[in-house]
């Protein structure tokens, strides 16, 4: 199983597993300092997210953004104009009616072990299922 994680000073912690269910799901884990939230997501596309990540890091301006297949989980990444890179992520509920947000700073240098761990990672394209 692999694991792509980031972590920021102030508690901020995601976590994306793969290998759940052949692929086809992630486990995702959010964390701050007030909580925490961990659910299995359908239909990541992380080629497109790393993608834009690597475009991101290289000219250090722009954001980078995923959302899950059926709309439960979402990251955006933005750079700052002092290049750091702010980072907000949710997940949702089954009927979409709570969700979780966190959001955090980091520094540019998280982002090329991100980009490696999470190009890694053993998804199936949702146009494979």
């Amino acid at each position: 199983m692999g694991e792509a994680v980031l972590t920021a000073s102030n508690g901020f912690r995601l976590s994306i597993c793969d290998e759940i269910e052949g692929g086809r799901y992630a486990l995702v884990s959010l964390a701050s300092c007030i909580g925490a939230a961990a659910k299995n997501i359908y239909g990541l596309e992380m080629s497109a997210l790393c993608t834009d990540l690597k475009a991101l890091h290289a000219n250090l301006s722009g954001a980078a953004e995923m959302e899950a297949l059926e709309a439960d989980f979402g990251i955006r990444f933005e750079v700052g104009p002092r290049g750091g890179i702010a980072i907000q992520a949710w997940l949702a509920d089954l009927d979409h009616a709570t969700k979780f947000h966190v959001s955090a700073q980091i520094d540019q240098s998280y982002i090329p072990a991100f980009i490696r761990d999470a190009g890694a990672l053993n998804f199936r394209s949702v146009m494979d299922v």
